[in-house]
């Protein structure tokens, strides 16, 4: 009993001396600056009215720099306590959407929906509608994040109609950014831009330049994919100063990321290099293991493009490693594991290859990314070409081409050897047709010319026109040089030497022949380096 009565003492006394030493500093420091300290030695005590404004205002803290998990301690502790006193039920709700928010940036959306969608009711409830409409707009980032976008279309869209009545607000233009975010994940990109259009109206009109720049971002990003990848780099470069100047590294994130995705498509690999360095940069600062998963799937994408295929290992296998420790499968996973299969697809590891991408398309079947989708579907269509089921590839593509939206540069040279392969007079034409169409979109997307201008010559050396095979295919070997573009720049080599074959011109033959075997054994793309060496073998004997 004595024993227990010394602890209880000494408990209470280092509860005293908590207290003093926190309203000490609180009275001469009482700035920001000493808040986590201050919350430190009240969450040692049972002065909960002390605590809360000082607990919260390190939260707010924490969370202003991203250390998510010190936030999300922080804000439980005090709500814990608001609780114990019995607070109101608007300054619960207040705890409650910070928490939706820091628990959106440390990607665990199951717990931010729960904690979005109580402070919500209450809002509601209280008709602090510009504040239910602030929280849903948050709620509908973390259903695109989470790969739930009908349902955050069917909480968002609502909100919107109610706020419109009452006109511009911050609440309201964050709607319409969330509801283009959401589109974007579903293909929906006219939609896309009508909701980022309304929401930079709004946000010009109330001028918020951070809604602006969002808004203005996610317009840009719905150029790209309609077609006009100039106007959406334009566009972007334009409203990244207001990103940056607005402090929000999410968007940040995005905006880097998106903008080197679309100058990776106009063919400007070292700007879109920079870019997608600076956007994990960002993203490892946010700690979102989700998103730097997807930051790393696409900085591996690029450096295969350029031939930097070691690299594109460690970075694409560094981004599995961490998908790994997060235990579930995110929407964010399908993009490495798609860019790991293009990867393994050129290597001739076709068995890994199959598995990453069943494994990608799978997730975005679940989570509704169409856009990784139908990319994945094209690469699968080229597996299937190479290991003899050309039907099955055409089946796959053909019903994706005829929807409106659908990634036209991706899948059309995918068809178009598909096509090809099945040989009969019928595909032929609809390879043609397929080549022709795909030379005609990605006129405006140099960084996915040569692959187009390299199934265009095959249609026209399978034809018989053999000039006009001889042109295409060296503008597209000139353009896969100039990016650099080492593996394409290989394969339309090797058309080059078929377009030879044809016209009885056995050294040009192989002198383009020897041309890509250098560049097959230098990347190590192992099934091409065995094909290729064949055909030269078949060359000498002959």
């Amino acid at each position: 009993m004595q024993e227990v009565a010394y602890n209880t003492l000494v408990q209470k006394r280092r509860k005293d001396l908590h207290l003093q030493t926190a309203r000490a500093i609180a009275h001469l420091y009482p700035s920001d600056e000493y808040a986590e300290m201050i919350a430190y030695h009240y969450g040692k005590t049972d002065e909960h009215d002390e605590a809360i404004p000082w607990l919260e205002r390190a939260g707010d803290r924490a969370a202003a720099i991203y250390a998510s998990e010190t936030a999300i301690t922080t804000y439980q502790e005090t709500r814990r306590r608001l609780e114990q006193l019995g607070g109101r039920e608007q300054d619960v709700a207040w705890l409650d959407e910070k928490l939706g928010c820091v628990l959106h940036m440390a990607g665990r959306y199951d717990e931010a929906i729960s904690f979005l969608e109580n402070a919500i009711d209450v809002y509601g409830r209280e008709q602090e509608l510009n504040a239910a409409g602030r929280a849903t707009a948050t709620l509908g980032m973390v259903h695109r994040f989470r790969g739930t976008p009908e349902e955050g279309i069917g909480r968002v869209q609502p909100m919107i109609d109610l706020l419109a009545q009452a006109g511009p607000s911050p609440a309201l233009a964050s709607l319409h950014i969330a509801l283009a975010h959401l589109f974007f994940l579903m293909g929906k990109y006219r939609e896309q831009m009508a909701a980022a259009e309304r929401g930079a109206h709004i946000a010009a009109t109330i001028g918020d330049d951070r809604l602006l720049g969002e808004a203005e971002m996610r317009r840009g990003t719905a150029l790209d994919n309609l077609g006009d990848p100039e106007e959406s780099r334009r566009v972007m470069e334009a409203a990244l100063p207001l990103v940056e100047a607005g402090g929000d590294l999410l968007t940040l994130f995005i905006t880097l990321n998106n903008l080197g995705f679309t100058l990776e498509r106009l063919g400007r690999m070292d700007q879109a290099r920079l870019y997608a360095e600076r956007a994990l940069e960002v993203t490892e600062q946010i700690g979102n293991p989700d998103r730097i998963c997807f930051a790393l799937g696409n900085l591996g994408g690029l450096l295969t493009m350029v031939g930097d295929w070691r690299g594109a290992h460690e970075a694409l296998e560094r981004a599995m490693a961490l998908a790994g420790k997060i235990g579930r499968l995110a929407p964010d996973v399908a993009t490495p594991l798609y860019y790991l299969g293009q990867l393994s697809l050129w290597e001739g590891d076709w068995e890994a290859a199959s598995r990453h991408l069943r494994e990608a398309l799978a997730l975005t079947e679940e989570m509704g990314d169409r856009q990784v989708r139908e990319i994945a579907q094209a690469l699968l269509a080229d597996l299937d070409v190479l290991e003899g089921r050309p039907h099955q590839a055409v089946a796959r593509l053909e019903p994706l081409i005829v929807r409106e939206g659908a990634e036209l540069a991706e899948l059309l040279p995918a068809l178009t050897r598909a096509g090809l392969a099945v040989r009969d007079d019928a595909h032929i034409r609809r390879a043609a047709e397929a080549a022709e169409k795909a030379v005609m979109v990605t006129r405006n997307h140099p960084g996915l010319l040569p692959d187009a201008l390299c199934v265009q010559g095959m249609v026209f050396t399978v034809q018989g026109r053999l000039d006009d095979s001889h042109h295409v295919l060296t503008e597209g070997l000139a353009r896969a040089r100039s990016l650099p573009y080492p593996y394409i720049e290989a394969r339309i080599l090797v058309q080059l030497a078929r377009l030879c074959k044809q016209r009885k011109e056995p050294d040009q033959e192989r002198g383009r022949l020897a041309e890509a075997l250098a560049i097959f054994r230098r990347l190590g793309a192992k099934k091409d380096v065995q094909q290729t060496e064949r055909v030269l073998e078949t060359l000498e004997r002959d």
